[in-house]
């Protein structure tokens, strides 16, 4: 069963480069008589050098070898099959390279597909299928199994190398002594089974466990570094550490358990192979005294044959079992190319280009629920209007519905009934590329990556001038402290922004969104991380875009609201109430509740 597994999975990663791997083979397969011919080759030479009462090598083999040093235009044949020795190896050595060359080429293309095909998968992998996985378990499948694929095919060439160097060596011996050789064959088959039992019952289990600590191991430490400063701060280091550290006891024991039954084989076919030829040896001297003297260039040149054929199979042997071992890698990267990421897909594109809407977005009795639990619905039969360039904000207590909202417009989930339309469109119905290029968005939690302030604001658009970044740095209130440092907009802000405040950060986040002068700006708690002036002017500037785009805002402190044309209050998954600040006070309703949990104590950071 293993064997079937694993012979689909190299032929699924060959089938788009077989011609260059065809190449492989055959320059394989004529390594393989090169290297046996270099040593039968010897026959000749040796029987040259022996005595008159000894007898030539004799048998088909020898005939051959014997017709080839004639071709060769010398009357000595010494210096014919020597100049021939030499010959075939240059080309062997030549072919050798030619074939490491071509195989190292095909499995570094195969490694370039295999990371962009992952990354690929990646990209088109709905949002919640990373909110499920684990970031270190992410990067290990897309970085470090890809390149045990690599590894795998730069295996097989040389496992084919090694096979066939037998297999040749084999026919040598069987022309020098049949009755001999069979015994071999017979030692051969016993070692074959042998070596598959421990390939398959110890290389591979120890494989898959070495893959599942390295994964393990990379998970921690990326949560160790992206979670460093909580950590610290909760003196939290020993626990990762004390984990690291336990899955690099178990890694270093899988390790050497590993080395020590790769040894194993090896050990096994010498002791037997040297007791073999010295038993053949006496057998031979005991029933022929003269039998070794008369027929000694053949014996040496089947004892040589026979010691490359071990060394080949040594060789076999060890990557055989490395190439098992890193199976449980290869087969990562095959079903995730395969089958897709754990049967996940991702919101179906729609196929109408959406230029511009003149109206609105209207939620029609939507609902939302995370798994098949529609009991804790997170968004129950929401209905409301979301006027086109208005400011309109969404506010309740956290989990109930607000988030929630902003990913449906942002397409990252789809409704699970209900339905949204873009003025008469439904949203399902949109390509999702163009409404998106319509939206300008910024989160609590805003992303900077390690490079430049502009290239932050920018965000991979080249298109944008000089004087449009610093236009929406202004607007965003961060040209000012972003000209105070000495590079300005060339300022590398470290990973993640750390050399940045927090305030600093959001707001080259919300430079990022303006810049694209967005039809409907998206404000997740934006204003979050600011101070009481930075929010303020930021609060200007979204004063200064009301009216020329539509505005979304959800918010946690309620004075950064009070402005907006419709207030929408979300209470349990449901629409509660909505209206402006001043129809809602009136009201005394359940935002009414809200507000004045707030205003008695006078500070504007109050969450709930």
């Amino acid at each position: 069963m293993l064997k079937m597994k694993k012979y689909k999975i190299l032929l699924f990663f060959l089938k788009k480069h077989y011609k260059i791997y065809s190449l492989v083979l055959l320059l394989t397969i004529v390594h393989g008589v090169f290297a046996s011919f270099n040593i039968a080759l010897f026959a000749p030479v040796l029987g040259a050098f022996m005595s008159s009462d000894a007898q030539a090598p004799g048998g088909w083999l020898m005939d051959i070898l014997q017709n080839m040093v004639r071709i060769v235009p010398f009357k000595d044949q010494v210096i014919s099959a020597v100049s021939l020795i030499l010959a075939i190896t240059v080309l062997k050595c030549l072919i050798t390279i030619w074939r490491d060359w071509i195989s190292g080429y095909a499995g570094a293309k195969v490694l370039a597909d295999v990371k962009d095909s992952i990354i690929e998968q990646y990209s088109n992998a709905p949002y919640q299928f990373y909110l499920d996985s684990k970031q270190g378990e992410l990067y290990y499948n897309l970085h470090t199994a890809p390149e045990r694929v690599f590894t795998y095919l730069i295996l097989y060439p040389n496992i084919l190398t090694a096979f066939f160097n037998i297999l040749f060596f084999l026919i040598v011996l069987f022309g020098i002594s049949a009755p001999a050789t069979i015994m071999l064959l017979a030692v051969l088959v016993v070692f074959h089974f042998f070596i598959s039992f421990i390939s398959n019952r110890i290389s591979y289990p120890l494989g898959k466990q070495r893959k599942d600590i390295l994964t393990s191991q990379q998970v921690v430490g990326t949560e160790f570094i992206n979670g460093i400063k909580q950590i610290s701060i909760f003196l939290a280091k020993k626990k990762w550490l004390s984990h690291f550290k336990e899955l690099n006891v178990a890694f270093r024991k899988v390790y050497v358990r590993f080395a020590v039954w790769v040894s194993v084989p090896r050990n096994f076919i010498e002791m037997i192979m040297f007791f073999f030829v010295a038993v053949s040896l006496v057998y031979l001297r005991n029933k022929n005294p003269l039998f070794l003297e008369k027929n000694f260039s053949s014996i040496a040149v089947y004892i040589a044959s026979l010691q490359m054929l071990l060394l080949n199979l040594f060789n076999l042997t060890k990557l055989r079992m490395r190439a098992t071992n890193i199976l449980a890698d290869v087969a990562t990267c095959h079903d995730t190319l395969s089958s897709g990421l754990k049967g996940m897909k991702k919101p179906a594109d729609g196929s109408i280009h959406l230029d511009n809407f003149n109206k609105g977005i209207r939620f029609e009795k939507v609902s939302f629920f995370y798994g098949g639990d529609k009991e804790e619905a997170v968004l129950n039969n929401a209905d409301f209007f979301i006027e086109k360039s208005k400011t309109t904000a969404l506010i309740g207590v956290s989990g109930s519905g607000k988030t929630t909202v902003v990913n449906l417009i942002l397409r990252l989930y789809s409704p699970k009934s209900g339905r949204i339309f873009i003025d008469d469109i439904d949203l399902e119905d949109c390509r999702i590329e163009s409404w998106l290029s319509k939206i300008g968005f910024v989160s609590q939690d805003s992303f900077i990556f390690h490079s430049s302030i502009k290239d932050n604001i920018c965000f991979g658009n080249s298109n944008y001038t000089d004087e449009q970044v610093i236009e929406a740095a202004s607007l965003a209130n961060a040209h000012e402290f972003i000209s105070e440092f000495p590079k300005g907009y060339d300022t590398v802000v470290g990973e993640k922004g750390m050399k940045l405040s927090g305030g600093q950060q959001q707001r080259i986040a919300i430079a990022r969104a303006l810049i694209k002068k967005p039809q409907v700006l998206i404000l997740d708690e934006a204003t979050s991380s600011l101070d009481n002036i930075s929010e303020k002017a930021i609060q200007s500037s979204i004063d200064n875009i009301s009216g020329k785009c539509t505005v979304l805002i959800i918010a946690h402190r309620l004075s950064t609201i009070v402005g907006a044309d419709k207030i929408i209050v979300f209470k349990d998954s449901q629409v509660s109430e909505e209206g402006n600040h001043k129809e809602l006070i009136e009201s005394k309703g359940y935002y009414w509740h809200l507000y004045n949990m707030q205003e008695p104590l006078a500070e504007d950071s109050l969450k709930f």
